[in-house]
């Protein structure tokens, strides 16, 4: 990104090369997601993904301070909801309890 800013003074260059980031992101994200039995699971991957596209172009803009502070408070977030889950028995639903139920199917 920063490259693009520095070849090009044209501020349209620069809009166009965020927008393909943003459609590319949305195509990985929306890859990372799956439905089964009638669960979606990945949405969180999908999040981070988004996350991580916009702290590279806050990065590549040189939003030096506030990308630092939007990482800090994204791991706090994401590891307290980590915590949180493992907490909570009623929280701990999902991908985790139907793992579960098939190896213990399988034994």
């Amino acid at each position: 990104m920063s490259m693009a800013i520095s070849l090009s003074p044209n501020t349209l260059d620069q809009a166009r090369v965020l927008g393909q980031i943003i459609t590319g992101v949305g195509f990985l994200g929306a890859g990372v997601m799956m439905s089964e039995n009638g669960k979606i699971h990945g949405v969180t991957s999908a999040a981070v993904i988004w996350l991580l596209a916009g702290l590279g172009m806050m990065i590549g803009l040189g939003h030096y301070k506030a990308s630092i502070i939007l990482t800090l408070l994204a791991l706090t977030i994401l590891l307290g909801v980590d915590k949180a889950e493992s907490s909570f028995q009623s929280l701990r639903r999902g991908v985790h309890q139907t793992f579960q139920r098939r190896s213990k199917r399988r034994k």
